[in-house]
């Protein structure tokens, strides 16, 4: 199969942005998530693997919905049919009913994980990143209130009900968090948008075509156009991760040249972020220059190294990088032929 080259994905430019997107920016790229999802959802597809790594961007500004491998069929009302699993969808965005043990389910998953990207993009950081369900739970229900039936209409049947401690958290707090960090002035209407993609009542959720239509992108600051966007350097969840270990490294003084060239990289894509492109190439083009401006050579074998037989590169030798030797000739275990290897059979 062949796809499109996606320049990055939402988390590792949000990282490259030191997660300092602007508000028109957060908004092309929201308008663009639910636009797709309400495609998948008037097709009946749920995606349910929602999260920031799984949003695919171009340096055109097109963000494309990546990783349908926990993707399934389903009514749109998440009646009938089969039960599902509730063993989907990343940790932090996973929706409390799934949490709880639903396993009829629809559309209304995926807009949870939606409000938590969404929140994301607000907050510069994830709303709920519990380690485990448990700790999930306690996350949701300290800002959201413990659900009862008047908030989450039959979640006292749901299979793991029992493991919540009614009236513990009693108030939702999802507004006063926000004010408190400045959300709803930064962008006006974000905050009444959350709430209706972060509620409880799976059945009360918004859906893709009515949080494309709310009013929080028709004012101002507009969304950005696409093409608009600034470019970056490609930027992707793992590779911003090696950074960050390779910037650890050079500063616990274990780095070396190699750590401290991808800390300075790293700096300096920031740096061009907040202030736009400087004097001087790009770290990619740089990179490039380095390698392919003249004959780069392997480094001498040591002293005293000879070559192996050419018979140990032959059938029965053992691997030389890691996997299974070379298949047997023909005939080979089979009367009349040459023994077979002793891997075969043997779980790889």
């Amino acid at each position: 199969m062949v796809f499109d080259y996606m320049d990055h994905d939402l988390t590792g430019l949000m990282e490259r942005r030191g997660y300092a997107l602007p508000v028109p920016h957060a908004k092309c790229y929201m308008k663009q998530l639910l636009r797709g999802l309400h495609y998948c959802h008037t097709k009946a597809v749920l995606h349910r693997d929602l999260k920031a790594s799984n949003l695919l961007i171009n340096n055109a500004g097109v963000l494309k919905l990546g990783d349908f491998g926990l993707a399934r069929t389903a009514r749109a009302d998440g009646g009938g049919g089969r039960a599902l699993t509730n063993r989907v969808i990343t940790l932090w965005y996973r929706p409390p009913e799934l949490l709880l043990g639903a396993t009829r389910y629809g559309p209304e998953v995926d807009m949870w994980s939606v409000g938590c990207i969404f929140a994301e993009l607000l907050l510069g950081k994830p709303l709920f990143p519990g380690a485990e369900e448990g700790e999930q739970v306690d996350r949701i229900t300290r800002l959201l209130g413990t659900p009862t039936e008047a908030t989450m209409p039959g979640v006292s049947s749901l299979p793991h009900y029992a493991n919540l401690q009614p009236g513990r958290y009693k108030a939702n707090g999802l507004r006063a968090f926000l004010e408190a960090r400045g959300v709803e002035a930064r962008a006006p209407g974000a905050g009444d948008l959350l709430c209706a993609l972060l509620t409880l009542d799976p059945a009360a959720r918004i859906t893709a075509i009515e949080a494309s239509n709310h009013t929080f992108f028709w004012t101002d600051p507009k969304p950005a156009e696409p093409g608009d966007l600034p470019q970056y350097d490609a930027s992707h969840e793992l590779d911003m991760k090696r950074r960050r270990q390779a910037a650890k490294a050079a500063a616990a003084g274990g780095g070396g040249a190699g750590g401290a060239a991808v800390a300075a990289a790293s700096s300096a894509d920031a740096k061009r972020a907040r202030h736009g492109p400087g004097p001087g190439p790009a770290p990619l083009a740089a990179h490039a220059r380095h390698h392919h401006g003249g004959h780069h050579h392997a480094p001498p074998p040591p002293a005293g190294w000879r070559p192996p037989p050419a018979a140990a590169y032959g059938y029965g030798a053992p691997p030389l990088h890691g996997g299974p030797p070379p298949p047997p000739p023909p005939g080979a275990g089979f009367p009349g032929g040459p023994p077979a290897p002793a891997w075969r059979g043997q779980r790889r």
